[in-house]
């Protein structure tokens, strides 16, 4: 036995390491655990490098776009060297990367690289296995944090082919711009890379088995932005399911059968297929099934404070069958932390989550759907505005979308808020915070938001609740 700990966390991801940051701040003994590199799918091959591609589409975009409108004359065509994009977003992650190394250093935390297993739990405490290359060590800890997230899906029968077949891991690491791409998914991976390879220059067409673009979001947000991605000449085959069985990969690309609408079978072309199609939660092989955790729906079964049915053990992120988020794995982590140390803590709530689509232009939402709430049965009303009547979005060029606030009518609490424009990431917050108080939207529009911003919007939406609104 190598030492002794409080906490064992098995997955340094975003998850893992705020957990173990939480915890070492509390005074406990921490290791953390993590077979690749320290942040994880998150910072790798997830959020950050996407975004850092994202800017770079976005600026090519504008440039090409916009660039003559505004007055900002370019002699010759504007071109993207994907060595120095690749390079960018590499140094983006390494910056990041020494910055988590450094707060495990400054915070006291033991961090072992190895396959981290839970291999026995004598009704007390946990024992830990760590497998490296060449060695096997073995820990025994108080409580144990699984965090080991997820990874891209690929249905059978496919099986991955460089430059041909991938998945988003691969897509982040190309050569070169495809002339045109086939986008198996019109989840949020799929519309995120969808933006990118537009933007660049590629031909895009998503193939989406449900009948609507972002089909978990709000069905206004899903026809505006079927409608933005049309008028883009992105090419949507929705109500679509592609055979898979019947895939070609040649030296010129790939051919793809696809069946629309039940009925009208047709071959998709294009250089290369990217498979957006969901993630997979790494859940096996790590000790869970021998301690009778029940993982047979792909998940780990969590309470409202992240522990498992054995007192000690807890789950958070992607593998807890919640939303795959990087901000919900943290904030999950520090619940568990405060739920074991006995401190002061508010458990999970899935209602209060932000939920962000990085596309041209941005989605952003919290809380129920319009069809949820009155799934629900719940009377309420509904204040909808568009981003043409705020000035600053016409400034930055770009006025598509709306917001949309869903309150319950009896009270005026806000249950529900969708966004989709200009930077609605960044817009968000606002709401998650009057979400968490149970604002009301008559709070929103008695808030005096400075003009001109893109936060005026929710002042409006917020109006026009009782169609009050100002400026639509």
């Amino acid at each position: 036995m190598d030492a002794f700990y409080d906490l064992a966390i098995i997955g340094g991801g975003t998850g893992g390491y705020t957990a173990a940051i939480r915890a070492a701040k509390k005074g406990l003994k921490v290791l953390l655990i993590e077979k690749d590199k320290l942040g994880g799918t998150c910072l790798h091959k997830g959020c950050i490098p996407t975004k850092t591609l994202l800017e770079c589409s976005s600026l090519f975009n504008k440039i090409n776009s916009l660039a003559s409108d505004w007055g900002i004359e370019i002699e010759g065509n504007p071109q993207i060297s994907v060595e120095k994009l690749m390079k960018r977003k590499e140094a983006v992650i390494h910056q990041l990367y020494q910055g988590i190394q450094y707060l495990m250093k400054k915070n006291k935390i033991q961090v072992e690289s190895g396959f981290g297993k839970i291999t026995k739990h004598d009704g007390r405490d946990f024992f830990v296995q760590v497998r490296k290359e060449k060695e096997v060590l073995e820990f025994k800890t108080s409580n144990v944090i699984i965090a080991t997230g997820s990874k891209p899906a690929l249905p059978s029968p496919l099986k991955l082919v460089r430059n041909k077949v991938v998945t988003s891991d691969q897509m982040l690491d190309m050569d070169d711009i495809p002339g045109s791409i086939a986008i198996l998914g019109g989840g949020v991976i799929g519309v995120e890379f969808a933006t990118i390879f537009h933007e660049i220059g590629s031909k895009v067409k998503i193939i989406e088995q449900q009948n609507r673009l972002l089909p978990f979001e709000d069905e206004d947000i899903s026809k505006e932005m079927k409608r933005i991605m049309t008028k883009k000449k992105i090419e949507l085959l929705l109500d679509s399911k592609a055979n898979l069985e019947g895939l070609n990969i040649s030296d010129t690309g790939v051919q793809i059968p696809v069946l629309r609408s039940g009925h009208t079978e047709f071959k998709v072309e294009a250089d290369l297929l990217l498979i957006a199609v969901g993630r997979t939660n790494n859940i096996k092989d790590i000790g869970l099934e021998q301690l009778g955790i029940d993982i047979s729906q792909g998940f780990v079964p969590v309470n409202e404070f992240q522990e498992t049915t054995i007192k000690g053990l807890y789950a958070i992120g992607d593998i807890t069958g919640s939303y795959q988020l990087a901000h919900v794995a943290a904030h999950q982590g520090i619940i568990a932390v405060d739920h074991m140390t006995e401190s002061e803590v508010h458990p999970y709530q899935p209602l209060l989550v932000p939920r962000c689509v990085y596309s041209h232009p941005q989605v952003a939402s919290i809380g129920l759907t319009e069809q949820e709430a009155i799934q629900k049965g719940l009377e309420i009303k509904v204040g909808k505005f568009p981003f043409k009547g705020i000035g600053r979005a016409l400034t930055l060029g770009n006025s598509d979308g709306f917001a949309k606030l869903i309150c319950d009518a009896r009270t005026d609490q806000i249950i529900g808020v969708h966004i989709i424009g200009t930077d609605a990431t960044e817009l968000i917050g606002e709401q998650a915070l009057g979400m968490l108080l149970e604002a009301t939207a008559w709070e929103v529009s008695l808030t005096i938001h400075p003009h001109p911003t893109l936060n005026e919007i929710f002042g409006e939406a917020a109006l026009a609740v009782e169609g009050q609104e100002i400026n639509g």
